[in-house]
């Protein structure tokens, strides 16, 4: 690399190479000649390659192998190594024995005795094991020239992966197949040495082994591991599977113990090879992949500083002894990596990432304060070093930490938020918290102890270096780092007083595993409606699937016979590992043909996984109950908080299906009306209730508005719609009903009433029509009608419940306007009740009460070939007679409602009074019982009329009854009718009486000249009423009576009963006496009333009824004196009785009084 000024950045002399960064496919890469450019032979490598070349000679018995290392360790590039190894020739000239030649040439002696083994390679995927080996036979054996026992082989490979298709096979007959083609590669004139297997990505056959469907189990691995080893037959066949974990690890895991040891015993009979990378190695590969220019970087004097500080480190025993003893002579190729910052990253994609994969791709990666951002803005110096705190950068910048290890979780978590809070506003205090914080992060690591003179080296190179400890020094001080008394080490966190990790082991070894979810399932969010979006589209009705969750598959069948209470509804069951699965899929099937035709089944199998995360979730739940030491330990506390929050979420998001089924789930089967249903995701399940929805409601007329067409409708609709109905009533001859502007009722009326032709234009007259045949609303017309001409009388909920359930399925709302619509098409045939009475006049506060409680109300259709037209035009001919109105039609609802009319009219006492007929009263109860009113005009009335003597329909042949019915009926009206007048008469008969005149019509005027010199003079309040209601001239005779029937009856004329005439009696005697006194006590004493002169008088009766007074003024002037008053009042307290002696002077004087005295 060439390089022309002084003042370079280290990406002018610095490239990294890209060989590594491509993940190796053993198949695909076997062909291309320069796929082993620049491989390292490790460690790894050489002892994996040494055990291999043993166990491949000929005279070996072990021949079936595990490489197991974890991600981006190497072993694909090994297993490429290895395939290379035999199909190409192994001398210096190719890429395997040139390799071998400059690191190891023992191990190429010892490859050149090996059979010449032809290699099979096959890239495992999670499907059948013994079809995925079947194809990479056929595909092998196709590959060879065509022979008859070649053609023959290569159908019966055919035949055995068709018959495997079906399950008509089992897995392990791929096993003779195999012999028969190890067989043919034995013999011919391309006669091959051995067969070698090499199964990169073995791990995923064990993934799909372990499914509940598979019938590949621990018995095909273990058949085939004895089918690669023991006694050579013709040629050796040899298996090397390489795999990422242990066998077990694949499998059920520490949920079923049992399983997971029958793996680690198969396992066993594939020897293991461990894989791994040594840091020497990766720091090798590193240095290998770093393309640097030489000059410049002498001229930078960063070989030199390389050296002084990888030296150093190794004195720290941050790095091996080896390292620079291993072939790394010159560390200015791993520059710009400070060695604790080469450390921490191989240590970090070790654990968090894909070893070397991770490593390589990070130097080539262009984000954020990775290697290639950091080389792009610093200068090439001696001083330039990508250390610890950069890489914590990296870290940060990533943003979450790819991990299941909850203590390194809790460890990032508290990084960040120390790094987010932490009140530090100088840059050395920021590395160190950065890099204490990684290091934290990572420890353990092998020579690396987090001290303060660590710490100085990774930020400043020097264990002394005095700015990075006084920095440390101020963090301890504001509690912002923490000494480890026992290590001095420095941490981000004080050491927590509980042991968290021994009390969730504790916990764990003493909880069952869960059969079942119980209770956490309350966790999940809560079942919301699946809506039909298809179906709202074209329909206008927005539809929704109500979701439950039914726990035990005993519930099904008691719930899938129950009506529906919604739409639809979508019952979920779950099906757990310890049920069978397809006896309960087809229990479901069978369940969901007889269930209505909204309802859908579905069946969510649970897997181990979900029940090892809920018993994951269990025990930290009980743990947070349990530790009372998590009480005063705060980071403890927080940790098992997270935790449980982080598995909360995870189940959440695994089982969020079983509540919100538009989540989709590959582990669901769905079923309805007997048929399966193939639903993946939120969208099939929204096409499949469309179409549910679009068979259930075929007979729902479209309407277009969101306003009322809905289940609950919002506050301002509900008033639009109340004042539409009162509107349809009041104005259905109006032109938009005469609703002015645009309120939202003029929005709803043209939606649902004029736009689908319900308010129509007729001979110039504006009015409701029943819709016709192929109109929307149609059908819904026609039911209502069919529902009334079959009950009669039906309560108006149940017209809104039948005008919801299907095929209908109307919003009540909707229904309202429906029902409105045709109670004014069919008034003469429908008549609307409310708590039994039937309503004549609909007014807007029975519209509201309509609204509010449909339940109090009924409608009633009367059937017209149930009637006798002669009796309806009687009816007609009186009613329109004797009551005001307009014209009649001789129709039941007409000429009831004018019926009910006058009754209504009718007051209280006509209602209640016996003086009327008993034939007249029986015919007022009747009506007051609102019955039917067919039955009311035809048998009814005529029977409490006498005019029938039994119960039975008038007949309109015969004309006496007719003509009976006619007299009776008027007779009926009048009395009813007239009744007030009646007791008006009555009331001023007895007034007439009570006052001495002959004539009542010259009561009121005997009345009025009887008071009229004294009414300014009296205070008692009847009497007072009395005098001044007859005196006032702007009464006519009527309200005179009706005023004095409520003063001195003590109710209103209309309230009377029977025997409040007889108060009115008994109160207009004392009242009238009261007057006649008063207007004799004036006479006597000639005087008007006056505070100066009042007179009062005493009344004398004897035995006879002969009556005298004696006046006395007020004050007793003038009579006798004080004195003598005195001595009267202290002579009459010496009788026992004083009032009876004063009594009898009374009596005496008044008997000698002259007649002209009284």
């Amino acid at each position: 690399m060439k390089t022309t000024t002084s003042a370079l950045l280290i990406k002018d002399a610095l490239s990294v190479r890209s060989r590594y960064v491509r993940a190796v496919n053993i198949g695909r890469d076997l062909g291309d000649a320069s796929a082993l450019d620049g491989y390292l032979i490790t460690d790894s490598v050489r002892h994996a390659l040494s055990r291999l070349c043993q166990g491949l000679m000929a005279s070996s018995s072990q021949r079936a192998w595990r490489i197991t290392g974890s991600y981006g360790s190497g072993k694909s590039a090994f297993g490429l190594f290895l395939a290379n190894l035999f199909t190409h020739p192994l001398n210096k000239r190719s890429a395997v024995g040139r390799l071998l030649d400059e690191d190891s040439p023992e191990l190429l002696a010892l490859a050149k005795k090996l059979p010449r083994y032809e290699v099979i390679v096959v890239t495992g995927t999670r499907s059948d094991a013994s079809v995925a080996l079947a194809n990479a036979l056929l595909e092998h054996v196709n590959q060879r020239r065509s022979t008859p026992t070649q053609k023959q082989l290569v159908k019966r490979l055919g035949a055995f992966i068709a018959a495997r298709e079906k399950r008509q096979k089992a897995p392990v007959a791929v096993l003779a197949l195999l012999a028969e083609v190890r067989s043919y590669l034995a013999s011919g004139v391309n006669a091959v040495e051995g067969l070698l297997l090499v199964v990169d990505e073995m791990g995923r056959w064990l993934e799909h082994a372990t499914d509940i469907d598979s019938d590949v189990d621990t018995s095909f691995f273990q058949a085939l591991a004895e089918e690669c080893g023991g006694r050579v037959r013709d040629i050796p066949v040899a298996i090397v599977g390489i795999l990422h974990q242990r066998f077990e690890d694949y499998t059920a895991g520490r949920r079923d113990k049992r399983s997971g040891l029958e793996w680690a015993k198969v396992a066993e009979r594939f020897e293991d090879i461990t894989f791994a990378q040594s840091f020497e190695s990766t720091a090798r590969l590193v240095a290998q992949a770093m393309k640097s220019d030489a000059v410049a970087y002498k001229s930078a004097g960063v070989g030199a500083r390389a050296s002084t500080i990888y030296t150093h480190a190794i004195k720290l025993g941050v790095l091996e002894s080896d390292l620079l003893s291993s072939g790394m002579t010159d560390t200015a190729h791993l520059y710009p990596f400070h060695p604790m910052a080469l450390a921490s990253a191989v240590a970090l994609f070790r654990r968090f990432g894909q070893n070397e994969r991770s490593t390589f791709s990070f130097l080539l990666a262009s984000e954020p304060f990775a290697l290639q951002d950091f080389i792009g803005r610093r200068p090439l110096t001696a001083d330039t070093w990508y250390r610890v705190h950069d890489l914590c950068d990296w870290m940060l910048a990533q943003g979450s930490l790819r991990t299941l290890d909850e203590d390194r979780l809790k460890r990032w978590a508290l990084l960040q938020e120390v790094l987010r809070a932490a009140p530090v506003y100088e840059e050395v205090e920021v590395q160190c918290l950065k890099t204490v914080g990684l290091l934290n992060l990572l420890e353990p690591q092998s020579g690396i102890s987090i001290t303060a003179e660590l710490i100085a080296f990774a930020v400043a190179d020097q264990v002394d270096a005095k700015p990075v400890l006084d920095a440390i020094a101020k963090l301890v001080n504001k509690s912002l780092l923490y000494l480890r008394p026992a290590t001095q080490e420095l941490c981000l966190w004080p050491q927590s007083s509980v042991d968290v990790a021994s009390e969730l082991a504790r916990i764990r070894k003493a909880m069952p595993p869960l059969a079942r979810l119980g209770s956490l399932i309350e966790l999940l969010p809560s079942p919301r409606p699946v809506v039909a979006h298809r179906h709202y589209l074209t329909t206008g009705t927005l539809r929704t699937a109500q979701v439950q969750l039914v726990e035990d598959l005993k519930d099904v069948p008691k719930l899938v016979s129950t009506p529906l209470a919604s739409d639809g509804e979508i019952l979920v069951v779950p099906c757990y590992p310890d049920q069978d699965y397809k006896a309960a899929a087809k229990r479901l099937e069978e369940l969901s043909a007889s269930t209505p035709e909204g309802r859908l089944l579905a069946l969510r199998r649970i897997t181990e996984d979900d029940l090892e995360l809920a018993d994951e979730l269990s025990a930290w739940s009980r743990l947070e109950r349990e530790c009372a030491g998590l009480r005063v330990d705060a980071y403890a506390r927080n940790e098992v908080r997270q935790s449980i929050h982080r598995l909360t979420s995870a189940l959440v998001h695994r089982l969020a299906d079983l509540r919100s089924p538009v989540q989709g789930s590959k582990d669901a089967n769905w079923w309805h009306c007997g048929s399966a249903l193939q639903i993946a995701d939120g969208r099939g399940l929204n096409r499949h209730l469309s179409l549910i929805f679009d068979g259930c409601f075929n007979q729902a007329p479209k309407v277009r508005n969101e306003l009322i067409n809905r289940n609950v409708v919002s506050t301002a609709a509900a008033a639009a719609r109340q004042r539409l109905l009162e509107r349809m009533f009041s104005h259905a001859d109006v032109e938009d009903l005469g609703i002015e502007q645009t309120p939202p009722e003029k929005a709803i009326y043209l939606s649902v009433l004029k736009d689908p032709g319900l308010h129509v234009l007729r001979q110039e007259q504006w009015s409701f029509q029943a819709p016709g045949r192929g109109n929307d609303w149609h059908f819904a017309w026609v039911a209502l009608h069919g529902l009334l001409e079959d009950k009669g009388l039906v309560s108006t909920r149940d017209v809104l419940t039948h005008l919801a359930a299907p095929p209908f399925g109307m919003r009540e709302s909707v229904a309202l306007l429906l029902v409105g619509a045709f109670l004014c098409v069919q008034r003469h045939n429908v008549i609307l009740r409310e708590r039994g009475t039937y309503i004549t006049q609909l007014e807007d506060s029975h519209i509201a009460r309509l609204i509010k409680r449909p339940e109090t109300f009924e409608l009633h259709m009367v059937h017209a070939q149930s009637t006798t037209l002669a009796a309806l035009e009687v009816y007609r001919d009186v009613l329109t007679a004797q009551i005001p109105g307009g014209a009649l039609t001789a129709t039941v609802p007409d000429l009831t409602r004018r019926l009910y009319d006058w009754y209504l009219s009718l007051p209280e006492h006509t209602l209640n009074t016996t003086h009327l007929d008993v034939t007249h009263r029986a015919a007022l109860a009747l009506l007051g019982k609102s019955g039917d009113p067919v039955e009311l005009l035809t048998v009814g009335l005529p029977l409490a009329l006498g005019v029938l003597k039994q119960v039975q329909p008038i007949d309109g042949a015969s004309k006496l009854n007719l003509q009976l019915l006619r007299i009776r009926m008027e007779g009926f009206l009048r009395a009813g009718s007239d009744r007030l007048s009646v007791l008006r008469t009555e009331i001023l008969k007895v007034m007439a009486e009570e006052v001495g005149v002959r004539d009542p019509a010259t009561v009121r005027s005997h009345v009025i000249a009887l008071a009229d010199k004294v009414h300014d003079e009296v205070v008692d309040y009847a009497l007072k009423a009395f005098i001044q209601r007859s005196s006032d001239g702007q009464r006519h005779e009527t309200q005179w009576v009706d005023s004095l029937a409520s003063l001195l009856g003590g109710r209103s004329l209309e309230t009377w009963h029977d025997d409040t005439l007889l108060r009115f009696r008994a109160e207009l005697r004392r009242v009238y006496t009261l007057l006649t006194r008063v207007v004799a006590l004036a006479k006597l004493t000639g005087k008007h009333a006056g505070p100066d002169h009042a007179v009062v008088a005493v009344h004398v009766v004897d035995q006879k009824g002969r009556e005298r007074f004696v006046t006395v003024p007020a004050d007793a002037h003038g009579l006798t004196s004080a004195e003598q008053m005195d001595d009267l009042r202290a002579a009459l307290g010496r009788f026992p009785v004083p009032a009876y002696a004063l009594a009898r002077l009374l009596l005496e004087y008044s008997v000698q009084l002259p007649e002209e005295a009284t």
